[in-house]
């Protein structure tokens, strides 16, 4: 019984050390940590777009709200909310969806990298 739970730890050891020479060599390589500088800062610029995106609407309702308020004493607007996907979660979409790795096959397969919702009190307000 000990001689399998000797051996059982030796192997559980030898996989561990394996893993981390694997990530040693292959991930914390420096092309590959080139190759995630190089892509990142487009990625950056596109996830920007959609974060000024998101600012331009959001001010755009609030100035509807603000000039309807002025023109029927009202706010339709009870709260705006937006979002802009993190890039962990886009990056789990992406392999879930099983999506080629490039800024145009992201920007062509996934709509919802951005959204921003409107909530009025009542359904005529809408």
């Amino acid at each position: 019984m000990k001689n399998l739970e000797e051996l059982m730890t030796q192997g559980r050891i030898r996989r561990e050390s394996r893993r981390d020479e694997f990530v040693r060599k292959s991930l914390l390589s420096d092309e590959f940590l080139d190759l995630i500088q190089k892509n990142k800062k487009p990625f950056d610029l596109m996830m920007s777009y959609y974060q000024c995106a998101i600012m331009e609407i959001e001010t755009k309702f609030r100035v509807l709200d603000q000039e309807y308020s002025l023109e029927y004493d009202k706010n339709p607007i009870e709260a705006i909310k937006s979002r802009v996907k993190s890039p962990e979660s886009l990056a789990k979409k992406i392999r879930r969806k099983n999506i080629p790795m490039s800024l145009t096959s992201i920007e062509e397969n996934i709509k919802d990298i951005a959204g921003v919702r409107v909530i009025c009190s009542f359904p005529d307000d809408i």
